[in-house]
């Protein structure tokens, strides 16, 4: 990720995106790409957007509705992003596929 901080106005905007997906095979290129997108765009609003304010008086979130949430925008999201995926090496669906449910439980247990 390649990121642009300005200092002076303490603001942070995403340059560049690189990013490995692992999805199984992809069965429509053109929506996991549209997928991918999404993540990404989710993640920079994660990092970048989101922020839970408490009560000082009695430690309830007082940002607790979307209406004290901002969303990114098309102007928000890097023109770059480069989403790959990686190959299955093996898998028990007939044509390879994977839910993306699975995909973060598959991401954390694979190589151990």
């Amino acid at each position: 990720m390649k990121v642009r901080v300005d200092s002076d106005l303490g603001t942070v905007r995403v340059m560049q995106v690189v990013s490995v997906f692992d999805v199984g095979r992809v069965m429509n290129p053109k929506t996991a790409k549209s997928q991918a997108y999404s993540g990404i765009t989710q993640g920079i609003g994660m990092a970048l957007m989101e922020q839970t304010i408490y009560d000082k008086r009695n430690g309830a979130i007082v940002t607790d509705s979307l209406a004290d949430y901002l969303l990114p925008v098309n102007a928000d999201v890097p023109t770059s992003m480069s989403p790959s995926w990686i190959l299955p090496i093996s898998t028990s669906a007939r044509w390879g596929q994977e839910s993306r449910r699975n995909h973060h439980h598959r991401s954390c247990t694979r190589h151990r």
